[in-house]
């Protein structure tokens, strides 16, 4: 993590992750910066196409323009789905910071 105390947290509106050069730079970002977690808004993913981070874990909602949440592998996360939610495009998780 960012250091004892730090917490990294960066939010893009990418607006597609789907060409190669989106996600060259969002790979690029996230080895530069290094976060503990990665907000990702109006992806453009489509079913079946994938967004690779390494060493991060991705949570995403396809609906709408899409959004994703990257997560370092050792957080640990649980994906949440409030109803009151539902059809909206958006993606929750929860994590305990000590």
């Amino acid at each position: 993590m960012a250091g004892v105390g730090q917490f990294k947290i960066i939010t893009w509106n990418i607006d597609s992750a789907r060409s190669r050069v989106g996600r060259k730079v969002v790979d690029n970002l996230v080895k530069t910066e290094k976060p503990e977690i990665l907000l990702l808004q109006e992806t453009r993913l489509k079913d079946g196409q994938s967004l690779y981070l390494d060493k991060m874990r991705i949570f995403r909602n396809d609906d709408g323009v899409g959004t994703a949440v990257a997560v370092k592998d050792e957080m640990k996360v649980n994906r949440i789905y409030p109803p009151e939610l539902e059809g909206i495009d958006t993606t929750l998780i929860e994590t305990k910071i000590d």
